[in-house]
């Protein structure tokens, strides 16, 4: 893939997740219910497959370590269907961050 298709791809990954905030949103609600004022962010790897369909899902750390968090925030990811690219795998890694 081409570094203009890269481009492409992680601003229209980028457009796809702020598009679909809700379910992080809950997320985010049912961890502050239990900690009052959690900020911070939780990393991940999402790989796509060319389709738009989440091919591979990793946390990879963040400063929010609340496993119950961690797992809402993977499932909301996995659940997203993502622009189709060109080529066969695309990999973004990023912080998902929560504040009150």
């Amino acid at each position: 893939m081409s570094q203009s298709a890269m481009d492409q791809s992680s601003e229209q990954f980028v457009a796809c997740f702020n598009a679909n905030v809700a379910p992080f949103r809950r997320c985010y609600g049912a961890a502050a219910a239990r900690q009052p004022g959690l900020a911070g962010e939780v990393t991940v790897k999402v790989v796509t497959n060319a389709d738009g369909s989440v091919y591979d899902l990793r946390h990879l750390g963040g400063t929010l370590t609340d496993p119950a968090l961690v797992d809402c925030t993977l499932q909301a990811l996995g659940a997203l269907r993502y622009p189709p690219h060109s080529g066969q795998l695309f990999a973004v890694e990023t912080p998902v961050e929560y504040s009150p």
